[in-house]
C-alpha cells in the first residue's frame, strides 16, 4: 500500500492528469475531518482480504482496495467526479502486472460511485474499488511466490 500511496502522489496537472493532489493518506476517510482536508485530496484503505491455497503450497491474496478523492470544482461536478476517479484508475491498474515488495501484483478496477447532487455542490470526486491479487508462500505471508 505504501508504494500505491506514492503513485497516488504523483497525480498532477503538470503530469497529464486533471487535478494536482495536495494529500494522499492511508485511512478511512470517515475517520478524517472533512471539513479540514486539504483538497484535492485522496484517502487509501483496504478492505477484506481473502486468501485460496494452490496445490503448489502457494496463497493467492485478494485485497480489496478503497480509494475516496475529493476536490472542489465551480463546474460540472460529476464531470469533474469523473475525470479524477479516472485519474486515479489510470495510476493504479496497471496493463502488466507490477512488482511491490518482491510479489508480481495485479490491480483490476471493480467499479465507482461518483458524487452527484451533495449539499456541498462545489466538491466533486468520489469512491473507487479495486482488487489488488498477488501470491505469497504459504504460512509465510511476507514471501513472495
Amino acid at each position: 500500500m505504501a508504494q500505491l500511496l506514492t503513485d497516488l502522489q504523483g497525480l498532477t496537472v503538470a503530469a497529464g492528469y486533471s487535478q494536482t493532489v495536495v494529500d494522499v493518506t492511508r485511512e478511512d476517510p470517515n475517520e478524517s475531518d472533512l471539513a479540514k482536508a486539504n483538497l484535492p485530496a485522496i484517502w487509501l484503505y483496504g478492505g477484506p482480504e481473502p486468501k485460496s491455497v494452490d496445490t503448489m503450497g502457494q496463497q493467492t491474496n485478494l485485497l480489496e482496495l478503497n480509494v475516496v478523492a475529493l476536490c472542489k470544482t465551480h463546474g460540472d461536478q460529476e464531470q469533474v467526479g469523473l475525470e479524477l476517479l479516472a485519474d486515479v484508475e489510470t495510476i493504479l491498474v496497471t496493463a502488466n502486472a507490477r512488482v511491490i515488495a518482491a510479489s508480481t501484483v495485479d490491480i483490476l478496477p471493480r467499479g465507482n460511485l461518483v458524487l452527484i447532487g451533495n449539499e456541498d455542490r462545489e466538491l466533486a470526486g468520489g469512491h473507487a474499488q479495486f482488487e489488488i491479487t498477488y501470491r505469497t508462500e504459504l504460512g509465510a505471508p511476507r514471501t513472495a511466490a
